[in-house]
């Protein structure tokens, strides 16, 4: 018996999470006894699915090709083992998905933590240059100071 989790869609590609799906065989045996139908959320019993081709099984994955979907629907997911049992797993939504008012707000203060960051780094390092810049120019001062006595003493010493 399998059990089956979660759907993930990308693109044209369906993936179903399970469990034991290779528990009778390998890939090539097991792959002809799977189904993956799609069925309209909102659509009458009457209705054919839409079958996915299962194009690859592994122990707890199973990938199929996704058909053509109508844009801005929802689809009923089922996977079906053989003839004997088939469960609905879950939906696969064609509607443009946008990412909730939390996800923007996270997006938008990460952005600025960074470049806050930033700018901090910028003000330190341009503190580091400056003190550095005094540093040499309170050294060249003591030097030309130096040389000036340094001439002044051989000025004096030679008359």
């Amino acid at each position: 018996m399998c059990y089956y989790s979660a759907i993930m869609k990308s693109c044209h590609l369906c993936i179903v999470q399970g469990e034991d799906l290779l528990a009778i065989g390998n890939d090539e045996i097991v792959k002809p006894m799977l189904t993956v139908n799609l069925t309209r959320e909102d659509s009458r019993q009457s209705d054919a699915p839409l079958t996915c081709t299962v194009t690859h099984v592994q122990n707890d994955q199973l990938y199929c090709d996704l058909p053509v979907l109508a844009k801005s629907q929802k689809y009923l997911v089922s996977v079906g083992y053989g003839d004997l049992l088939t469960q609905q797993v879950g939906t696969i939504s064609t509607a443009n998905e946008v990412l909730p008012q939390e996800a923007y707000i996270g997006i938008g203060v990460g952005c600025g933590l960074f470049i806050i960051i930033v700018v901090i780094i910028i003000i330190v390092l341009r503190c580091r240059v400056t003190k550095t810049n005094q540093g040499m120019k309170k050294l060249q001062d003591k030097m030309d100071n130096l040389e000036m006595t340094v001439a002044k003493e051989c000025k004096e010493g030679r008359f």
